[in-house]
């Protein structure tokens, strides 16, 4: 399925490609302790995440705002439905419902081409994003009480 290029207002999402991938490593390297990755993310292993996510029918878009890649937000189809999933929005940009907007925008689009679930998950202790999720209509309906750490 092709990655649709959608817009409200000036936020627009378009998919993630290789001229993506300096915005991408700023967002990702910003977001680690997030992904429980204590590696520095590097251009050569963000375009080989792009071409194996692409490969194994992932969607990846950024978030922009004005021209400006102001974000990133993926889903991942499976037997399950669509997970919804590795959603940053630089820091200049956060709380100004940039991602409440996109989110919604995500799930619009794939309501119409998924059908089944479209799910996420989010550490208990991650506050701010269950918020998010909640106000975007996500429930809970299952709680994971470990989440593993590839550091430890």
């Amino acid at each position: 399925m092709m990655v649709p290029e959608l817009g409200v207002d000036e936020l627009r999402l378009r998919e993630a490609g290789p001229p993506d991938v300096p915005h991408l490593v700023l967002l990702r390297n910003g977001a680690r302790e997030w992904f429980f990755d204590p590696n520095e993310v590097t251009s050569e292993g963000t375009l080989a995440w792009l071409d194996r996510s692409k490969a194994a029918g992932e969607l990846n878009w950024v978030v922009e705002a004005k021209g400006e890649v102001i974000g990133t937000i993926s889903a991942i189809p499976s037997d399950r439905g669509v997970e919804v999933g590795r959603m940053i929005v630089a820091p200049a940009h956060q709380g100004r419902g940039v991602m409440k907007r996109a989110l919604r925008m995500v799930v619009e689009a794939l309501a119409d081409h998924f059908p089944g679930p479209i799910f996420l998950e989010v550490r208990p202790d991650n506050g701010k994003a269950r918020n998010l999720y909640e106000n975007v209509g996500f429930t809970v309906t299952r709680l994971r009480m470990e989440w593993h750490d590839p550091a430890v």
